[in-house]
């Protein structure tokens, strides 16, 4: 089950406030919330976790609290060192 209602309530917002923000009807973000409808635009998530400051795999419920905050720290650290780190492949020994 996808993340949209507990990241929205999270963070304060309304479904009013939310749909609109995105451009939906009210009833489709309701919908997308408890997984009657899935949204067939993948611009819809890529919105959605830039509001929220999430990745879409979390948003999407594709991964875990631990598996994001790990994903988290990882771009976090690639950007502090300008894209460059840790650029070679798992296992590579270059």
């Amino acid at each position: 089950m996808n993340r949209i209602k507990e990241l929205r309530k999270k963070n304060g917002y309304t479904v009013k406030t939310l749909a609109t923000q995105l451009g939906l009807a009210q009833s489709m973000l309701t919908n997308y919330e408890n997984g009657s409808a899935m949204p067939r635009n993948q611009g819809f998530w890529t919105d959605l976790a830039a509001i929220f400051a999430v990745s879409e795999a979390y948003l999407m419920g594709l991964i875990c609290a631990e598996e994001e905050l790990l994903l988290m720290a990882y771009r976090q650290h690639k950007w502090a060192s300008g894209g460059e780190a840790n650029s070679r492949p798992v296992g590579s020994r270059a």
